[in-house]
């Protein structure tokens, strides 16, 4: 599935439906996430979508990473997470309105 995003991200800069520096940016952000969530599967030998809630087990997947602290990982992950919302925020806005919040 990933090889298809990282396709379909290409295709919509050559479109010219999402600038190069936003694809970029997704692309980074799709890699590095994608990362985590297999090195949580396999810490945890199942599917998991969300960072471990013990601080002993956010650590070590960290480390996993090659982050040395627990801090600059969180920073990284956090940073990608906000670019990739504001980027489908700004993009899906409708004239300057919000969007709408499924529920």
């Amino acid at each position: 599935a990933g090889g298809h995003t990282l396709i379909a991200l290409d295709g919509l800069v050559e479109r010219g439906a999402l600038p190069q520096q936003d694809a970029a940016m997704l692309r980074d952000a799709y890699v590095f996430l994608r990362v985590v969530e297999h090195r949580l599967q396999l810490m945890n030998n199942q599917q998991v979508h969300q960072l471990p809630r013990s601080e002993r087990a956010r650590y070590a997947l960290a480390r996993s990473l090659g982050f040395v602290e627990l801090v600059e990982f969180r920073r990284t992950y956090d940073a990608h997470v906000q670019s990739v919302r504001e980027l489908f925020e700004r993009t899906l806005s409708v004239e300057g309105g919000n969007v709408e919040e499924a529920g």
